[in-house]
């Protein structure tokens, strides 16, 4: 039965008053305090249970004002009637029933049921009043006189359940390390072949090393007899240097001597008149100059034999021995450097080799270093005594030269002198010229001192001329064929230089190659390999025996989880009892999470959200009126079943609820509206009313009402520097006002666009209370709705009552208004329900695959706030849809678009335009027809194996014919795990999609969400199994479910593993108890569909390497 209409004549307050249509949903009559709303609630139990009340409520008006009652038509099944009730003057009242609509004998049937209807069921239950909402006794009690059942069984659920989750935790963790059937056996065969393996590197070691004993022997011998060959070369090589040497010194070396001819030559003297010579005064000059020469000679003589006797005794004994030593050092050296150079090579092949030889060149280049220090020393020693004798011959030289050039003084001496005689002697008076030219030494003894130069006439006389040349005579010291044997030497020297080269060099060679032959033999070192090997027969042995033991372990949790489980006894509530705790933990937003009668089920306990029971009389009056209404719609629920429905008349039974409370009323009225109930809300809070409208409800004022919606004056600027402010909305008492002072947007026409005045009340989903709201804060275009950020924003978004949801939906409008101004408000709503968040979005999809989403949201069930489709009576084409999708991408290639909300994933951004990446409607026709398992499991195999056929065929809609039964624009109602109560905390918490949930971080999130079952574990669970959803087509939830809790939770772990791994995997977890509760009534999955997985897995993982 429900309510069509009300007319109501001198009842109360309310006289000539008509309610001409009601609503078969949810209804509001809004008014203020005094407008009727109690007396109507009295008006509508006086026409089905009589005015004894109303008139003990002083409702019916005294006798002579005329008759007081009224009608109420009503929908029973197909008959429309019209009850009417009337009281008289006596007291006595008179039902009537006329029918609209039927024939008039059911008119009757109704009477006999209205007469039969129980007035405490009517007053209890049907219709509550702000003084009788909380009567918890009177509900417990009416239901149990008409016999529903309110029991609940306390089992041992939740302590069991936990040990069951860990235990099955522990099996599935002990089935993925123990991995495939045959792996102890593989394990086994691994330790024979490890043995095998060090058996055969030690004889191969035995015969390497015996192997490179024979070459060092065979080496070694070489170098012995090359040792000989290179000393008989050296010897041979020093005896031709010396014989060169002697030949090359007689060669070098000569004779020299002085031959001296004297002519004698007689002249007769010239007679001289004048008995002094000119010339013979300019000799005596040049011997008195020569004089001083010869005794500078004498001090430099002096110091010369004085060095030489310092140097005495340092004359080299045999210069060819001299000779001899030091090519000897030389040769020494020689060989050294071929040492060193072979040891160059060495190490540059050691080097190539990566062998480290650090540990022998020390000793390599000790004895080298050593040997060529004495060698140095040696020479430097022979070099200071050679040059101490070269000091020394100098030292003779020049005491030579100074006694040469004595002599060649003394000559020229001896000459002039010679040459003065005979001056004298031709002097043509000798005596008197004689006397006349005294020298020194004449005079030195004479002692006369009255001698003086006497000049006397003397006769000519004969004078004898000598003359004296000199001649240097050159002999060599060579003999006879010296040069031929210079010749043959010289190249008997080269050829046997040459051939001790050669022999130094192969024995550097042999020397290195015995140098590492040696090392080699020392680097064989099987110690490492043997240890790696004994090292890994013991971690097989040791794997081996853990495999024992987790088998063991395995034994006995399977015999631990069978004990437990039949032990378990879960809790168990009436249908009523678990409705109503849905409702009273959506009522509380999850403080209190159900109810629970006692054993009589006379007494109620409220379940908080800690565990803790708490009896009726301890909760605030606010709590008991939610409890009352969540046991009251369940109860109607229950009757309803039974056959019997009223219409629930409830007057102002949330006027002690919160803000987010009445939020949560008002969805759960709304729910109830849609299952099929009527209800009537009676209330004098606009702002609730507000709240029941946009969940579709039907708004009636009663006597009194001035109620409208807040409406905001259009934008448009009037100077060049507009200063926007919004006036502040006119709210209710009863509603809080934020006190805080309206911001104030200041802009200039330059730096507004047409689109930036458009204003934010043009948004669909924008109820005019919230756009009151924001005009309050100065909050009046698309464009400041859209620079809006929720987070920056969040202290203004909780204290105007604005969920980010709210926000983000009315930012995703927003853009598509501002993007494509030629789409109507009711399409952008519906794009936007749709999943389409902005212009960008929309350019991504076709119109094919658009328009299909579209009709299958048409034909889904609508959610709550999904209500104004029930309104809309056209849907647009598909050729609208193309046109939208065209305008989107020429906004695209315009301008960079706004992205409002960004997806959780870089790879979901992905979409091309010929798939649907977030396509989501109803699920598939004819899963849930009733077939068998083994059929919906086959159709499922087929679609996919297609699906798969057609990637490996290279087929371009392979992916497209493939579907995802998961999207990130799905509820989060739908997402794998959440059941209906979750998703409301998860709701609560701003996760409204999937794609809300992959954007949270699971510690923030489960701090939010403040749930001790519902941890960060738990959340990063479902984010997995989502995830999965979303990118493998044709996985369900339990699927996903089944991945993730055997260790596959992302693509790429999947694409990693065999497709016999993951269905051992999945098979044995399937069979167990907790595998069962996640297929529930589906049948595990078929070897087909996991290998189909896999492939799929590995083909996306293919093109992204690409």
């Amino acid at each position: 039965m429900k309510f069509t209409d009300f007319s109501i004549d001198n009842f109360g307050a309310l006289s000539k008053y008509s309610l001409p249509e009601i609503a078969p949903g949810l209804n509001v009559l809004h008014g203020p305090n005094g407008s009727g709303k109690t007396t109507l609630l009295q008006f509508i139990r006086g026409i089905f249970a009589g005015f004894a009340e109303a008139r003990r409520r002083q409702l019916i008006p005294p006798v002579g004002s005329g008759a007081a009652g009224g009608t109420i038509g009503v929908e029973w099944g197909s008959r429309r009637l019209a009850v009417i009730r009337h009281s008289r003057p006596d007291e006595y009242e008179t039902l009537a029933i006329n029918v609209r609509q039927g024939v008039a004998d059911e008119g009757q049937s109704l009477r006999k049921q209205i007469e039969a209807f129980d007035d405490e069921r009517l007053s209890v239950l049907f219709t509550a009043g702000s003084f009788d909402a909380n009567s918890v006794e009177a509900l417990i009690s009416l239901a149990r006189q008409d016999g529903i059942d309110l029991s609940t069984v306390v089992g041992n659920e939740r302590p069991l359940s936990t040990r069951l989750t860990h235990l099955h935790s522990r099996r599935s963790l002990l089935l993925r390390e123990i991995g495939e059937p045959g792996r102890r056996g593989e394990l086994l065969l691994l330790c024979e072949a490890i043995e095998r393996e060090a058996l055969e590197i030690q004889r191969q070691a035995d015969e390497r090393k015996a192997d490179l004993l024979r070459a060092r022997v065979d080496v070694e011998q070489k170098l012995a007899a090359l040792d000989r060959d290179i000393q008989a070369l050296d010897l041979d090589w020093q005896a031709v240097s010396t014989d060169l040497s002697e030949c090359e010194d007689r060669l070098w070396n000569a004779t020299s001597r002085t031959v001296v001819d004297v002519v004698y030559l007689q002249e007769a003297e010239t007679p001289s008149v004048n008995p002094r010579l000119p010339e013979v005064e300019e000799l005596d000059l040049r011997i008195e100059h020569l004089r001083k020469a010869l005794k500078d000679l004498a001090a430099s003589r002096h110091e010369l034999s004085r060095e030489a006797a310092e140097n005495a005794g340092s004359d080299v004994p045999d210069r060819f021995a001299f000779a001899r030593r030091q090519r000897d050092a030389l040769r020494v050296m020689q060989m050294q450097l071929q040492v060193l150079s072979g040891t160059v090579q060495w190490l540059a092949s050691a080097r190539l080799a990566g062998s480290c030889v650090c540990e022998n060149l020390g000793e390599r280049l000790g004895s080298v270093v050593d040997e060529m220090r004495r060698q140095v020393e040696f020479s430097c020693q022979e070099l200071s005594r050679q040059q101490t004798a070269w000091k020394l011959e100098q030292s003779r030289t020049e005491l030579a030269a100074v006694d040469a050039c004595e002599q060649g003084l003394r000559k020229q001496i001896d000459w002039l002198r010679m040459r003065r005689e005979e001056l004298l002697e031709e002097a043509a008076h000798p005596l008197m010229s004689r006397l006349a030219h005294t020298v020194t030494a004449e005079r030195q003894y004479c002692g006369c001192p009255q001698h003086s130069a006497t000049m006397r006439a003397t006769t000519p006389k004969v004078v004898t001329r000598r003359t004296v040349r000199e001649r240097e005579d050159v002999v060599s010291n060579a003999r006879p064929g010296d040069v031929d044997l210079q010749t043959a030497l010289m190249e008997r020297q080269s050829a046997l230089w040459s051939d001790w080269q050669s022999a130094i060099r192969l024995s550097c060679e042999l020397e290195i190659r015995r140098r590492r032959v040696i090392e080699e033999h020392r680097s064989i070192d099987i110690d490492a390999a043997l240890a790696d090997c004994e090292r890994r027969l013991q971690d097989a042995r040791r794997e081996v025996d853990e495999l024992q033991a987790k088998h063991t372990e395995l034994a006995a949790i399977d015999d631990e989880i069978r004990t437990v489980e039949s032990q378990l006894v879960r809790d168990k509530s009436s249908r009523v009892i678990s409705e109503a705790s849905e409702h009273l933990d959506l009522l509380t937003l999850g403080r209190y999470r159900a109810l629970r009668t006692s054993e009589d089920a006379t007494k109620l306990q409220i379940i908080a959200e800690n565990g803790s029971p708490y009896v009726a009389s301890a909760l605030s009056r606010g709590t008991l009126f939610q409890v009352a209404l969540a046991l009251r719609v369940a109860l109607v629920d229950e009757y309803a079943r039974r056959g019997l429905e009223f219409p629930l008349v409830l007057d102002d039974v949330l006027v002690d609820s919160d803000e987010h409370r009445l939020e949560a009323a008002a969805h759960l009225l709304s729910a109830a509206a849609e299952r099929g109930r009527q209800i009537l809300f009676l209330t004098c809070q606009d702002h609730l009313v507000d709240m029941l409208e946009d969940r579709g409800a039907a708004i009636h004022t009663l006597i009194g009402a001035t109620r409208s919606r807040a409406a905001r004056a259009p934008f448009v600027p009037a100077a060049p520097v507009v200063s926007i402010a919004a006036t502040p909305a006119t709210v209710p008492s009863t509603t809080e006002v934020p006190q805080d002072a309206p911001r104030k947007v200041v802009v200039t026409p330059a730096d507004l666009s047409d689109d930036d005045l458009r204003l934010a009340t043009e948004i669909p989903s924008l109820s005019a209370s919230s756009a009151a709201l924001l005009a309050h804060e100065g909050i009046h275009t698309l464009r400041q709705v859209l620079d809006l950020d929720p987070r920056a924003e969040a202290t203004l978004l909780a204290r105007l009552g604005i969920s980010r949801i709210d926000l983000a939906t009315w930012q995703a409008e927003a853009a598509l208004l501002d993007g494509l101004p030629n789409v109507s408000k009711e399409d952008v709503r519906l794009l936007a329900a749709v999943g389409v968040h902005g212009p960008e979005k929309l350019a991504r999809f076709t119109a094919e695959v658009l328009w299909q989403r579209i009709q299958r949201f048409r034909g889904s069930t609508p959610q709550p706030w999904h209500a104004w489709i029930r309104d809309r009576n056209s849907w647009p084409r598909e050729d609208e849809v193309a046109e939208w999708i065209r305008a989107a991408r020429r906004v695209r290639d315009e301008q960079a678009p706004r992205e409002i909300l960004a997806l959780a994933r870089g790879d979901a951004e992905d979409d091309s335009d010929n798939q649907d990446p977030d396509d989501q409607g109803p699920k598939p026709a004819g899963e849930g027809d009733g077939s068998s398992r083994k059929r919906t499991r086959r159709s499922r195999r087929s679609r996919f194996t297609a699906s798969s056929n057609a990637r490996s065929r290279g087929s371009a809609s392979a992916e497209t014919d493939a579907r995802y039964f998961l999207t990130i624009d799905s509820p989060i109602v739908d997402a794998p795990s959440i059941g209906p109560k979750t998703a409301r905390l998860l709701n609560r918490a701003g996760v409204q999609t999937v794609i809300h949930l992959l954007q949270r971080d699971p510690a923030e999130l489960a701090e939010n969400i403040a749930d001790r079952a519902i941890t960060a574990e738990v959340i990063t669970g479902w984010q997995q199994q989502s995830r999965l959803m979303c990118e493998i087509p044709e996985l369900r939830g339990h699927d996903a479910q089944l991945l993730v809790g055997c260790g596959f939770p992302t693509v790429d772990s999947l694409a990693t593993s065999a497709p016999g791994e993951a269905f051992d995997a999945i098979a044995m977890l399937a069979k167990s108890k907790t595998g069962q509760r996640m297929l529930r009534s589906s049948a595990a999955p078929e070897r087909e569909e996991i290998a189909a997985w896999v492939e799929f897995a590995r083909s996306r993982q293919d093109r992204r390497a690409a």
